[in-house]
């Protein structure tokens, strides 16, 4: 079977016919438009099979004597080749495009009508994408920067919040302990109290016996005068002591109103992260979950705080009571030490006479019996002061994992911001 370029050569070789015989030549233009339409119709099946690159060829000779004929050629052809060159050119600016390179345009040059019209819309979208990539870009600048400052202002909230808690859970320790050696001296106190009562006893029940035995309770005395000489040198020193507990309270109060400041600021902080956040609409939802977890951290802080500072003003409360109490009980050890000195001195003179001395040993016993309802008194007040600060000590250890909570939260927040993409 013939092809179509060797039937249009076929076509142009054939002699030329007598002009007296036109049916011969009506036959050789309809075998020349046959032939042509063959070719047309074989490039528009290629065409539309995504073959671009096909043209009408060979059939310049046939068409330049026929109008119709040559406009159909040429437009074809145009038509391939207006196509062809805008799926080249828009598939290479779209290429760079997503490369994330957008200075590749479509080129216009030659293009007219839709061509040109769907050329210039991929060079205005090219155009477009750049200008949102590059505030894309300045918007992933600006969260890091964002980020970067949550993390200095929140690291330094986190650090002073939990030197606060540091220094608050080692008084609170030391103040515990303060109060348990309070509480010992006061039960050693209170023996000895109980001892000196045994002692006033036995010299009323000697009383009669006075003559006989002076030797005996002067020794007694002497003895006796010796341990409530140490009884003042405890109850000094357990003064002194409660005196140094009610100043670490207060101290402590201190330090609890800076965390609670530091509380309020982190509130405020998580509160504004949560407005930046909302702000960010769908990309900051993880953020503002963390924000909100921020805020619950920080009233559960403040709770902690308020919890804290109701126990310090018990402690305070029972440190006052204890150093009254304890100042009662230094001014009976006072009276006790001046009577048994008294007491001695009469002793040695024997010049007191028997009934006088009875009478002294009554007081002496109800010195003795107040003294011991003092010590009583102060031990149970060392014993609560030991409770407080046990929970005092609890609290703190609280605030302090509530801290390190809060700075863990805070890290992992910053690291999904920059873990995220724009």
């Amino acid at each position: 079977m013939e092809t179509t370029q060797q039937q249009i050569t076929a076509l142009q070789a054939a002699p030329p016919q007598s002009p007296n015989v036109p049916d011969q030549s009506a036959a050789k233009s309809d075998a020349r438009r046959h032939l042509f339409f063959d070719e047309v119709a074989h490039v528009c099946r290629e065409a539309s099979r995504g073959n671009l690159e096909v043209r009408i060829q060979g059939f310049d000779s046939l068409t330049d004597g026929d109008e119709e004929l040559a406009a159909v050629h040429h437009g074809i052809n145009s038509l391939l080749d207006y196509t062809e060159s805008f799926i080249r050119e828009a598939k290479a600016a779209l290429g760079y495009a997503a490369d994330g390179k957008y200075f590749r345009r479509v080129l216009l040059g030659g293009m007219n009508g839709t061509f040109r019209h769907a050329a210039e819309l991929i060079n205005t979208a090219s155009e477009q994408m750049k200008e949102k990539s590059d505030a894309i870009e300045r918007a992933k600048s600006d969260r890091l920067s964002m980020a970067d400052s949550f993390e200095e202002t929140v690291k330094g909230i986190t650090d002073s919040l939990l030197d606060a808690t540091h220094e608050l859970h080692a008084v609170s320790t030391e103040l515990s302990s303060t109060a348990k050696q309070t509480s010992s001296r006061s039960k050693n106190a209170l023996e000895t109290a109980n001892y000196s009562v045994k002692n006033v006893r036995e010299v009323s029940d000697s009383a009669e016996q006075m003559q006989s035995s002076i030797t005996e309770i002067d020794g007694k005395m002497e003895e006796t005068a010796s341990r409530v000489e140490r009884v003042v040198v405890e109850v000094t020193n357990a003064m002194e002591v409660m005196k140094a507990l009610g100043q670490s309270s207060a101290s402590i109060d201190n330090v609890v109103e800076t965390i609670e400041e530091v509380a309020r600021q982190t509130h405020l902080l998580s509160f504004n992260a949560a407005i930046e956040a909302a702000r960010s609409g769908s990309a900051g939802a993880g953020f503002a979950v963390v924000a909100a977890e921020v805020r619950n951290l920080a009233e559960r802080t403040k709770t902690a705080t308020q919890q804290v500072k109701e126990e310090i003003s018990r402690v305070q409360s029972n440190a006052d009571n204890a150093v009254q109490s304890i100042g009662r009980f230094g001014e009976a050890i006072e009276q006790l030490s001046k009577t048994s000195e008294a007491v001695s001195h009469l002793i040695r003179d024997q010049k007191v006479a028997t009934d006088e001395i009875q009478n002294n040993v009554t007081e002496a016993m109800k010195c003795t019996e107040s003294v011991k309802e003092n010590i009583s008194g102060v031990s149970g007040a060392a014993t609560q002061t030991d409770a407080a600060t046990d929970k005092l000590r609890e609290a703190s250890e609280d605030l302090e994992r509530q801290g390190t909570a809060l700075s863990q939260g805070v890290e992992m927040l910053l690291a999904k911001i920059r873990a995220d993409g724009p």
